[in-house]
């Protein structure tokens, strides 16, 4: 039964998004700045209870805090995501940005935002939208390569066990020509006699 209401859950709720901030008010605003969208939202106060979370259930994006009391920070935390959940997007919030953080962040943790607080909600959520629609567009496209090999495959294999059959003629005005069956036709003369 749990199995069949989690498939229901990601119907309506497509995205799961793992919020990590030690301040409780910040998650709090993340959950109202996201609850006119159809994301599940779960959140966690330290990075070490983010990463546990990570390792119960599926996410798809991370957005934490930089600075957090504790052992690990959110930088060190998205670098780990980033080697371990490499499909995983994730996103730093930090209220002491600066360019050197930033670049710190997207070239060593792959974090695809960075987000200074304070921010608008409805800017926040806007971030939010596009880096999943982002990062929904760039699955898509994996899966069609990935179709596509196979495809690729399977015609190699026909053509290695059936030679000639995936090559297509066209007429001069680019009509398919259907060429008679050799076989097909020694099968139908036999049936005749």
């Amino acid at each position: 039964m749990q199995k069949e209401s989690e498939a229901i859950d990601n119907i309506f709720n497509p995205f799961t998004i793992l919020a990590i901030d030690d301040d409780r008010k910040v998650l709090k605003m993340i959950e109202r700045s996201l609850s006119g969208e159809r994301y599940r939202v779960v959140t966690a106060e330290s990075a070490e209870a983010g990463w546990g979370i990570l390792r119960e259930i599926p996410v798809d994006m991370v957005i934490s805090d930089f600075l957090m009391p504790g052992g690990m920070t959110g930088l060190e935390l998205l670098r780990q995501i980033n080697r371990e959940y490499p499909d995983i997007l994730t996103v730093l919030q930090s209220g002491y940005a600066n360019l050197w953080l930033a670049m710190e962040a997207i070239n060593t943790a792959g974090v695809y935002k960075m987000i200074q607080k304070p921010w608008k909600p409805v800017e926040f959520a806007n971030t939010v939208r596009n880096a999943l629609e982002t990062y929904r567009l760039v699955q898509e496209q994996e899966s069609h390569k990935h179709q596509a090999k196979v495809q690729e495959a399977e015609l190699q294999a026909l053509e290695r066990w059936h030679p000639g059959i995936t090559r297509v003629e066209r007429d001069a005005e680019g009509y398919y020509i259907v060429l008679p069956d050799p076989d097909l036709e020694q099968e139908g003369s036999e049936a005749r006699r």
